[in-house]
């Protein structure tokens, strides 16, 4: 499966963003052809917003979200 990239990244202008989504399609098609689990590095809030609304438009795929904490300290 050829996932087209462009077709889910439309809506994003920020480069650094979009760049970081396209990794997150990187391993869901990875997944989806080989069905093996992937995963990715520290992912800001807002990018991984964005990807749970990507990835939930595929139904072969389940993914979790963990780690960070409530009220980190900048």
């Amino acid at each position: 499966m050829r996932i087209d990239r462009e077709k889910y990244l439309s809506f994003i202008s920020d480069g650094a963003e979009k760049l970081a989504l396209k990794r997150i399609l990187d391993l869901a098609e990875i997944t989806l052809n080989r069905h093996i689990i992937t995963h990715s590095n520290f992912l800001e809030p807002n990018i991984i917003y964005n990807a749970k609304s990507i990835l939930n438009s595929f139904d072969e795929l389940e993914y979790t979200s963990t780690g960070g904490f409530k009220n980190p300290e900048r």
